[in-house]
């Protein structure tokens, strides 16, 4: 299954497999190989959403701001 990446105006892909997690992983551990796959520190990711769809894909974004 993919994991789709929003960061800093750009998006990415990866495999869950590929960064060595399965899918009943916590959030904070998937930003932080998301971090580190990236480049950059796990705290620029804190904020970040992990929304899991129901085909089995990850999204990992920005926390949405309204108003």
């Amino acid at each position: 299954m993919m994991i789709h990446v929003r960061y800093d105006g750009f998006s990415r892909r990866f495999y869950k497999e590929e960064l060595g997690l399965h899918n009943d992983a916590k959030d904070f551990d998937i930003r932080q190989r998301v971090a580190r796959a990236l480049g950059v520190r796990p705290a620029f990711l804190n904020r970040y959403i992990v929304d899991r769809r129901p085909g089995g894909n990850w999204i990992v974004r920005p926390e949405a701001v309204y108003g």
